[in-house]
């Protein structure tokens, strides 16, 4: 993910839907395989979920599930401005 320039503890990454027409994705916090936010349910679709971790994830199933159609673009955006508070969210791209 890459660090906001303007937005302290703000992080982003742009995915595209495949032909399955979904995508799952877990976080790992500077790239460690045992440092992984992820939801508190399975396959989950919903941006108000609890997260977990930074903790290795029980497994890959234990993911964020994007929905769409093949070849859309979408923004997963972390934010994270202090110990206390993380959200997780994707947006549709525009561009």
């Amino acid at each position: 993910m890459q660090a906001s320039e303007s937005v302290a503890g703000l992080y982003s990454i742009e995915i595209t839907i495949g032909p399955s027409g979904e995508e799952t994705f877990q976080i790992a916090v500077d790239m460690d395989d045992d440092l992984v936010l992820y939801p508190e349910k399975p396959r989950c679709t919903k941006k108000s979920a609890k997260i977990r971790g930074p903790e290795p994830a029980p497994s890959q199933e234990d993911a964020w599930l994007i929905r769409g159609d093949s070849g859309t673009r979408y923004t997963i955006e972390l934010f994270k401005p202090s110990a206390a508070t993380t959200s997780v969210t994707w947006l549709r791209s525009t561009n």
